[in-house]
């Protein structure tokens, strides 16, 4: 997790030594957001969201962390403010679909917006098409 962790830090540092708009994190596993996944043993990722949250906090320009494991597409602001309580803002979660949901996500960067990422599930087609 170290190396984790300071790869982390680098692409942040990168972001800013170039003046880049925001921070693309792809990952494959789940991170358990929500606490749903049950453990006989410890969380192995509960270093990994802390890491997460306290970059968005200290970084401010816009993450999108994309992952896939849960199969499901999902767009939504997991990790929360411990100080507040709200959704960090700068930080946007998006689940890929996976098998047996084999469909892809539309994603774009817009430097005008302040979201800076425009993500959507592509449209299905009709089987035969």
């Amino acid at each position: 997790m170290a190396a984790v962790f300071a790869w982390l830090e680098d692409s942040a540092q990168l972001v800013e030594r170039r003046g880049l708009a925001g921070m693309l994190v792809f990952a494959q596993a789940d991170p358990d957001f929500e606490g749903r996944i049950r453990r006989k043993g410890p969380d192995g990722f509960a270093e990994f969201r802390k890491e997460l949250r306290d970059l968005a906090l200290e970084f401010r320009k816009p993450i999108l962390f994309v992952h896939g494991d849960s199969h499901l597409y999902k767009l939504d602001q997991p990790l929360a403010d411990p100080a507040t309580g709200e959704p960090i803002g700068n930080f946007t979660r998006v689940i890929v679909f996976g098998s047996p949901f084999t469909r892809w996500i539309r994603a774009g960067i817009d430097p005008s917006s302040p979201q800076l990422f425009q993500v959507s599930p592509a449209q299905q087609r009709g089987v035969g098409r």
